[in-house]
């Protein structure tokens, strides 16, 4: 069972749906998000990456492949299911 930790951060639009996302969720990790990490939206599940200036960018291919390894792929598909809990979801 994964391990989240909730943080408030300064709202971030979702670059697909718009929606503001004014929290993060870490996995395994007491950290607030870091350039370079990955952002589900909390509106449409959308996973992208937090850029430098702390905004969510589309992920690089690189990005793509290294989120689609197995491992990751469970902790991204893990923090979707966390997010249906939290608002009630099946």
């Amino acid at each position: 069972m994964q391990r989240f930790t909730h943080h408030r951060t300064t709202g971030v639009d979702c670059p697909k749906c718009g929606r503001e996302n004014d929290r993060s969720t870490g996995l395994e990790c007491a950290r607030k998000p870091e350039p370079g990490d990955v952002s589900v939206c909390f509106g449409c599940y959308y996973v992208g990456i937090y850029s430098d200036d702390g905004t969510i960018r589309e992920p690089t291919e690189d990005e793509r492949r290294e989120m689609a390894e197995p491992e990751n792929a469970k902790r991204i598909a893990d923090a979707i299911q966390h997010i249906k809990k939290v608002k009630g979801e099946p």
